[in-house]
């Protein structure tokens, strides 16, 4: 059966997303030319232009596993994602209840210089982490 998860992400995501900034070329965080604050929704859509995310937990152990996973909605009070009762990731989520989502887009591949330094096209890199918690049927 299908679980939907959120509320740490929402909380996480509204701290997170209070430093994130859309940039364009040359302008970098703390530059008042930046675009200003994203939304949570703004964050969904940069989510869904990556596609599939990494979506890290730990384990009772505390060992740390990851996955590729995506976010299936959005809404003023957060990001949902689905899984299943039977998946250790499951488990993971309600057991230690906590979540981190990394993903990144750009404009095109890396370039390589004759130093072998690395060129990076424009793009965005996203991350938010919290906890979270199992949406109750109603």
């Amino acid at each position: 059966m299908p679980v939907d998860l959120r509320e740490g992400l929402v909380e996480a995501g509204r701290q997170d997303c209070s430093d994130l900034h859309s940039w364009g070329p040359g302008v970098r965080p703390g530059d008042s030319r930046g675009e200003g604050m994203l939304s949570i929704h703004d964050v969904f859509d940069e989510f869904e232009k990556v596609g599939c995310c990494t979506f890290a937990t730990v384990d009772e152990d505390g060992v740390p596993h990851s996955r590729i996973a995506h976010f299936v909605a959005c809404d003023d009070e957060g990001l949902y994602l689905t899984t299943m009762t039977v998946k250790p990731y499951y488990r993971q989520l309600t057991g230690a209840g906590l979540l981190a989502v990394s993903g990144e887009y750009n404009e095109g591949d890396v370039e390589w210089n004759e130093d072998h330094m690395p060129h990076f096209h424009p793009g965005v890199m996203m991350r938010v982490t919290g906890q979270v918690r199992q949406l109750t049927p109603e």
